[in-house]
């Protein structure tokens, strides 16, 4: 299980910014706490905003299956951004549903369901999640054009699944995300063992005649996606 602690601590790392000593940030980290500066740090750029009631909870666990009990770290702003752009370049709708607990595409209403972003567990999650999904919407646009499956579990599904999460992969490079770090809402592990699910429902003689084709379809998708939500080209 994660504690915070640990989450605001990968946080500095990794955007590499300088700790900046403060106080009063959160009621609960005493100042001599070890991560005192990280975590007041995290909550005045605002990675972290705590409970509702100001605290940070340092010792507290985080589970990733209920709605976090911190607001989604990171910045979102990004997100928000490429489903405007999605609205603004293609008929995909995208809307966000409190009830809902992972993304999904409808083809028929060519609408991309996500969850609040309050579920996810930090920005990139979310990003990965809008990716996966659109790489399912192109399925329903000219130049993407592919059949699909809604009967969970059966080969085309995870033929699917194989493709848009590829396709995710791939626009993640392209817009500077690592997606095999990402967790998606409501989807434990990471893209690499998402990938190896699915793939395993085929025999090894089935995913050897189908890797071609889904790997020309991921790219596909991949630069449809990318098209849709930044001036980027893969």
């Amino acid at each position: 299980m994660k504690h915070r602690i640990i989450v605001a601590v990968l946080c500095v790392i990794a955007l590499a910014a300088p700790v900046i000593a403060t106080s009063g940030m959160f009621p609960d980290v005493p100042t001599d706490h070890r991560y005192a500066d990280a975590i007041r740090w995290a909550g005045e750029e605002e990675l972290f905003l705590g409970y509702p009631d100001g605290r940070f909870g340092p010792v507290d666990q985080v589970d990733g299956w209920d709605p976090p009990k911190m607001k989604v770290p990171g910045r979102t702003e990004r997100v928000r951004e490429w489903i405007d752009s999605i609205h603004d370049r293609s008929p995909i709708e995208v809307e966000f549903d409190p009830q809902a607990p992972s993304g999904s595409f409808q083809p028929k209403e060519k609408l991309i369901t996500l969850p609040i972003l309050e579920r996810f567990e930090n920005a990139a999650a979310a990003e990965s999640t809008l990716c996966h999904e659109l790489a399912h919407a192109t399925s329903v646009l000219p130049g993407t054009e592919r059949e699909t499956s809604t009967e969970f579990g059966s080969l085309p599904y995870a033929r699917e699944e194989l493709i848009a999460d590829s396709a995710n992969w791939l626009m993640g490079l392209s817009l500077g995300r690592a997606p095999s770090d990402d967790v998606t809402c409501g989807t434990e592990g990471n893209a690499v063992s998402y990938l190896a699910n699915w793939a395993g429902k085929f025999s090894p003689e089935e995913i050897a005649v189908e890797i071609p084709s889904i790997a020309k379809q991921a790219v596909a998708a991949s630069r449809t996606g990318v098209a849709l939500i930044s001036d980027k080209r893969r």
